[in-house]
């Protein structure tokens, strides 16, 4: 039985393939991207470029040749906000974002405004108004709760108000389109929904003349010059990237998603969860707009104790906290609390969805 619930950290278990992968590139293929000429280093090239082309193609491209890769989508997100005259400059953020964008715009000086919306955090379209606006800021899907926002319809409100899109709970979970929604930049991770190890992200940016380089050094290019090469990505990818990582993300973007249950079934145990004694819900007011994720907490039992019990007396693995989003837990009225985060993965059975929803509630009558 799969008991590991915390997918929104990070997925597990990976795809077969992945390790396969990643041990055959070890074991023989081992050369470096873009530093030689010979046949291993060529290959090892090859399939990173690959690998780009596909998650371009992921995030609704033709290709790859506008992303560049970063170690995470934190990184990705200082890249693009560190490439931005934000100083003194407004930037609108919906309700529900990660420190990975609270935290650059706040050391950037940035005036830092909050779009309008629900109770649960989802933006209000109807209230929603253009503005002065430098920079506006979407999470796709929300790490706390699972709202997924409208962001084709954000865009089309804002209009020429250049728009940045953090995907990293949402990619390889639902569609994401760039191209049709418009998109200005975006940012990703390969190891959550794209089901890939740590250490691989990056960052698509329709206009690349628009970035900087953040990190400096050597790229394979240029090497008789002590200034960035000018061609994108190079002036982004300085050093020797995790081509493991790469390797492993290109096999899993290959490989066969397995899918046990449906929206419906994840749905089911909200409901289930709902129907506890004390449980309070933190998810999307409308399913339509539920990612598979949602958190919770008790009106009495501290969320770390049940955590707690959790892992220690059934093995069931989720995690409790503000999950790196302090403004998303100020909207849901969780700051002081915390919530206790519940994702599964694509391969939970309906059955292992509703063991999960009994566990608690036998934990619940326990303190009864």
């Amino acid at each position: 039985m799969n008991r590991y619930f915390d997918n929104g950290s990070t997925s597990f278990p990976k795809p077969k393939a992945v390790t396969d992968a990643i041990s055959d590139f070890i074991t023989n293929i081992g050369g470096s991207y873009g530093r030689s000429s010979h046949g291993r280093a060529f290959t090892t090239t090859s399939l990173i470029e690959e690998c780009r082309d596909l998650v371009g193609e992921k995030l609704g491209l033709e290709d790859g040749s506008n992303i560049a890769w970063a170690k995470n989508a934190t990184e990705a997100s200082n890249i693009i906000l560190s490439s931005l005259d934000l100083r003194g400059k407004r930037v609108l953020v919906s309700p529900l974002e990660h420190n990975c964008i609270m935290r650059p715009l706040e050391a950037l000086g940035a005036i830092i405004e909050v779009m309008p919306s629900f109770a649960d955090g989802r933006v209000d379209i109807a209230n929603l108004k253009r503005g002065d606006y430098t920079l506006a800021i979407v999470n796709h899907q929300s790490n706390v709760n699972g709202v997924i926002q409208p962001v084709k319809e954000i865009k089309s409100i804002l209009g020429d108000t250049p728009m940045m899109v953090d995907t990293a709970q949402s990619l390889g979970h639902i569609d994401v389109n760039i191209s049709d929604w418009n998109i200005d930049y975006a940012i990703f991770t390969g190891h959550k929904g794209l089901l890939g190890i740590t250490g691989v992200g990056g960052l698509y940016s329709k206009d690349t003349n628009v970035l900087k380089t953040l990190i400096y050094g050597g790229t394979g290019s240029n090497s008789a010059s002590f200034e960035m090469p000018k061609q994108f990505p190079e002036f982004l990818e300085a050093g020797t990237y995790n081509s493991v990582g790469i390797i492993g993300l290109l096999a899993a973007l290959k490989s066969k998603k397995i899918i046990n249950h449906s929206k419906g079934d994840f749905l089911d145990m909200i409901s289930g969860m709902r129907s506890l004694d004390g449980i309070e819900i933190f998810s999307a007011d409308n399913g339509e707009y539920q990612g598979e994720l949602f958190s919770f907490r008790h009106s009495k039992i501290d969320g770390a104790k049940i955590t707690s019990i959790l892992n220690d007396e059934y093995g069931i693995e989720c995690r409790y906290g503000l999950h790196c989003s302090p403004l998303a837990h100020s909207k849901l009225g969780t700051t002081e609390s915390g919530t206790i985060r519940v994702a599964p993965s694509m391969t939970h059975t309906p059955q292992e969805l509703m063991f999960f929803v009994e566990v608690v509630s036998e934990i619940i009558n326990k303190f009864k």
